[in-house]
């Protein structure tokens, strides 16, 4: 099996530790929507033509796609039994046939589904196989045909077909049919001509009655297809990544993707810092959210049909009432919240360790939420989940913060008014004490839930790196409870399983959702089966020694869910809205005249900043680390004028690094900063880069092997990029993951600025594991 390699790059060029495998040639085989068209001043391209340009050299791209051809044609022509004898270990065949084997009039080409060309197919993957290279089968691509105001499907049972053949044969599947019918439906009816051959005669001076051709792309279509597959190489975690230059990917995909697009996923779903996550589902519909400590906004929502695709819609604190949250609170502010839904309302709780639990409710889970509510006042009250019970009365179990409260591995109970939103009594009786439980240490972070005629307590002990999932329950709400140990890490490399969600489906399944702490990346979240034992247990992941003691599943069969299409958080962002995208937070609460867009720009206004380091700066905009390995790049550029004024590109946590423009009594300069121990006041250490620097520069940061190395670049001009020689070893915030962002600032009130463009994120080649034998 290939393993992946890891590499830093200039400009993207594959550098000298990609020689550890030789460059693959990328054959395509195919009919003519595929094909190369040797005539430039006729409009027609095939997606493998534009393809040729998004293979990273010294890879190589051999278009064997012909016009009109069909799995038969192509064989009984001699043109397979050419590519079958060029392929050597190593290479890649992406195979995409199906608009020609339909022609049932035409004996030459026709090839009926269920037999010849489900033959050739098989023949096509089991052959490449044979030669050590690996074959992806690819659906064909719509046809442009609209009734009614619908696409329309013209591609029958052929399709299905290559659907089956991927699957019997383990190989990976490009699902083209349905990625350009979305692409076909985005551009609308009318819009859509403008991704196929619809010209008038005078923009085809060859063509006197001008071409209204639904099948074939024009090269604006072609490019789009091309990046259609360029990105689901990347989402399905195949090698061939590698060799992709994602830079010239019209919209990247994501750093990661969980999705596998067979009927399976791998962990972790969500490869960002979604910390404690917590899930509730109503109807069909499930929500989650997750820690976010003192950035602002706070409290993500992500919403999911299917737990493996989810989408970030909102948050629901968008800012801290506390005036205290004016300046960073590292590690402060939102604690391990619950979410719930209750008499069609949702509430989420969560504890504040300096303050106490707090409630805020909406509706909508993606619209308003109304601001923090204090249930209990109290230092140390963290990890709160409510119960509504079954007789009427509100509960609520929460942990302690040692820290704060000088108690630990303890979970209390109380019970709250029928509103939920205040402690009815001064009753908080110890109903699980970790003390009393052999080898527990650090229980905390409990759901409550009822099952069966018991009240269940899930909850975590041992320690975020190193612990485990338990599971408690009782006939009474305050006990006594028995206990078991329902998940660790076994004989797995996923390190601490625990803290998260327990959710079943509309068809009776059950599924568990954790996080595994991953150093700078942060709180990752896996998804793990979950069945009840005959003793009425839950057994979470596999057990394959059958003690009751799950372990964690790398890859699996998906929930039995409604799938509404592939999705994660957002990464990329083109300023080009009314608002920020969902991804970025503040270090505090937002003050309005930090930021801007305007006309497709981001502005960050100079904040006055005197510190030795970032550690206290409010006005860092950032975002989670996304996966294993991506790049970031933005442009950035200086207000006109001769203030002083320092912007720049970051990978910031307790360590940190950043690049970016420094305009002083020297003018500008380019500038490499790194700072060791921020969060105990130490000074930056930087190094001029460029002397005499550009006001408008672009900058890149290479994040790799999940934060353990990583790197900046730069460019003059957005072409040709320039690696730093230092590489740097990201580390985790307090409490959170290593982040990636922009700033500006200035030493003191200034009128200055930096205005950024767009912020791009895209898989850094080297990321994703083979997972296809």
């Amino acid at each position: 099996m290939r393993q992946p390699f890891r590499w830093f790059c200039t400009g993207l060029a594959l550098g000298a530790a990609a020689t550890a495998f030789a460059a693959p040639t990328i054959y395509m085989v195919g009919d003519s929507t595929m094909a190369d068209k040797p005539k430039p001043e006729y409009p027609e391209r095939g997606w493998g033509q534009l393809f040729k340009e998004l293979a990273a050299p010294p890879a190589t791209v051999e278009n064997h796609a012909v016009n009109g051809r069909s799995t038969k044609s192509f064989i009984d022509e001699g043109r397979w039994d050419k590519v079958y004898d060029s392929l050597t270990e190593g290479d890649w065949v992406i195979i995409q046939f199906g608009h020609n084997d339909e022609k049932e009039h035409d004996p030459k080409r026709y090839a009926h589904f269920e037999t010849t060309y489900r033959e050739n197919l098989t023949r096509f993957v089991r052959q490449v196989r044979s030669r050590d290279a690996e074959p992806i089968l690819a659906t064909s691509v719509a046809r442009r045909r609209w009734e009614n105001g619908e696409l329309v499907p013209t591609h029958g049972e052929y399709p299905r077909v290559v659907r089956e053949v991927a699957a019997a044969e383990g190989v990976p599947l490009l699902e083209m049919e349905r990625l350009t019918s979305d692409l076909e439906r985005a551009y609308g009816e009318e819009g859509s001509k403008g991704l196929h051959l619809w010209y008038t005669a005078e923009q085809v001076p060859s063509r006197p009655d001008g071409l209204q051709d639904d099948t074939h792309y024009n090269e604006t279509g072609a490019r789009e297809v091309a990046a259609i597959a360029a990105r689901e190489i990347s989402r399905l975690h195949l090698s061939l990544a590698d060799w992709i230059d994602y830079t010239k990917v019209k919209a990247p995909p994501p750093a990661w993707s969980a999705d596998l697009g067979d009927g399976t996923y791998i962990n972790p779903i969500l490869n960002a810092d979604y910390s404690d996550p917590d899930v509730v589902r109503v109807g069909e519909d499930y929500y989650m959210t997750a820690s976010s400590f003192s950035h602002v906004p706070g409290l993500p929502i992500l919403h999911s049909t299917d737990l493996v695709n989810w989408t970030l819609v909102n948050h629901a604190l968008q800012r801290f009432p506390e005036e205290r949250f004016a300046a960073p609170q590292h590690g402060g502010g939102v604690w391990a919240p619950s979410i719930r839904h209750h008499d069609g309302l949702f509430y989420i709780y969560y504890g504040d360790p300096d303050a106490g639990i707090f409630a805020m409710t909406a509706e909508d889970p993606a619209g308003e939420w109304s601001g923090p509510h204090l249930v209990v006042e109290g230092q140390g009250l963290i990890d709160p989940c409510p119960l509504w019970d079954t007789d009427g009365r509100v509960w609520l179990v929460h942990a302690w913060a040692n820290s704060r409260a000088g108690i630990h591995n303890q979970l209390t109970l109380r019970e709250l008014t029928a509103d939920g939103l205040s402690a009815k009594n001064d009753d908080a009786p110890v109903i699980i004490d970790g003390h009393r439980l052999p080898g527990y240490r650090t229980l905390e972070g409990a759901k409550f839930y009822q099952r069966d005629g018991w009240y269940w307590v899930f909850a975590p002990a041992g320690g975020v790196p190193m612990g485990w999932q338990s599971v408690f329950r009782a006939r009474d709400i305050r006990g006594p409870y028995e206990d078991r140990i329902v998940l660790d890490q076994g004989r797995t490399q996923v390190n601490g399983p625990h803290q998260g969600a327990w959710v079943d489906t509309p068809g009776g399944e059950h599924w568990f959702l954790h996080f595994q702490d991953r150093g700078p990346l942060g709180r990752v979240v896996h998804l793990q089966p979950m069945v009840w034992t005959e003793q009425n247990w839950p057994v979470m992941g596999t057990d394959p020694d059958g003690n009751g003691r799950g372990e964690p599943v790398r890859r699996h069969r998906k929930p039995d869910l409604k799938f509404t299409g592939y999705a994660q958080p957002p990464a990329s962002d083109d300023f080009e809205g009314d608002t920020l995208g969902l991804q970025w937070q503040w270090q505090a609460n937002l003050r309005p005249q930090w930021a801007e867009l305007r006309e497709g720009k981001l502005r960050l206004n100079a904040v006055p900043h005197t510190a030795t380091n970032l550690w206290p700066n409010p006005a860092l905009l950032m975002q989670k680390a996304s996966g294993e390995a991506f790049f970031a790049t933005v442009p950035v550029e200086l207000s006109p004028g001769r203030e002083a004024v320092t912007a720049g590109l970051t990978i910031f946590g307790r360590d940190y690094a950043w690049l970016g423009l420094v305009r002083g009594q020297n003018g500008t300069q380019l500038v490499h900063a790194e700072c060791l121990q921020a969060d105990n006041g130490k000074p930056e250490q930087r190094k001029v880069v460029l002397e005499d620097a550009p006001d408008r520069i672009w900058l890149r940061a290479l994040w790799n092997e999940a934060g353990e190395r990583c790197a900046f670049a730069y460019s003059v001009d957005g072409e040709a990029y320039q690696t730093l020689d230092s590489t740097f070893q990201a580390r985790e915030g307090r409490w959170v993951g290593a982040k990636v962002g922009i700033f500006c600032t200035a030493p003191g009130a200034s009128q200055a600025f930096a205005e950024f463009d767009s912020f791009t994120l895209a898989p850094l080649p080297g990321a994703f594991p083979y997972l296809h034998p």
